[in-house]
């Protein structure tokens, strides 16, 4: 909890001047994997099992 307070805080203490990039809108990249259609459940599961891996390996 201290992450979020510090950032309110920050905000508090020094509030933005100009026109903030993302004012009303936010821009999502395109993934290549969330245009493409999972054709069966191998695939799902092999694709779940790497992104499991990434985020084991990014700890």
């Amino acid at each position: 909890m201290s992450i979020p307070a510090s950032l309110a805080i920050s905000k508090l203490r020094f509030p933005e001047d100009g026109q903030p990039l993302t004012a009303g809108k936010v821009i999502i990249p395109e993934d290549k994997q969330t245009n493409r259609e999972d054709s069966n459940a191998m695939m799902v599961f092999s694709d779940g099992a790497w992104l499991g891996l990434r985020v084991a390996g990014t700890m």
